[in-house]
């Protein structure tokens, strides 16, 4: 349980060096948590619902990572950091199901990490 937290950390530490290589599909999903939390309008702007955002999922739990931290870039990074802790867990478990050696789910995840294309996509329903 020690290495996930060292995972999730490091994690952490590492996506924050991505943070102002953010997309403005991430500031528009950010715009959503903020209008959802400050005013409990599910939209863009405050009063005016709307639902045209590709992943609701990801607006909720931003909003409930925002409760704490505010509808910040900051936030994108730790719920990126949470899934992917959670990623890292499950294919080291799987990967001892299937192979006995938990060696082939840590290459794995590290091969997701480590993605450009995934990166390219961080604040985006990508990591969900």
């Amino acid at each position: 349980m020690t290495g996930l937290f060292f995972f999730f950390f490091g994690l952490n530490a590492y996506l924050t060096l991505f943070d102002n290589a953010l997309t403005d599909d991430a500031f528009i999903t950010l715009r959503y948590v903020k209008t959802l939390l400050n005013t409990g309008t599910w939209g863009f702007l405050p009063g005016q619902t709307v639902n045209a955002v590709t992943s609701p999922l990801q607006i909720l739990l931003l909003s409930l990572i925002g409760l704490f931290l505010g509808p910040t870039v900051h936030s994108v990074l730790w719920l990126s950091a949470i899934l992917l802790t959670a990623m890292i867990y499950l294919l080291a478990r799987l990967s001892f199901h299937l192979f006995g050696n938990r060696i082939f789910g840590i290459l794995a995840s590290a091969a997701l990490i480590f993605n450009p294309l995934l990166i390219s996509t961080l604040g985006l329903e990508s990591f969900l």
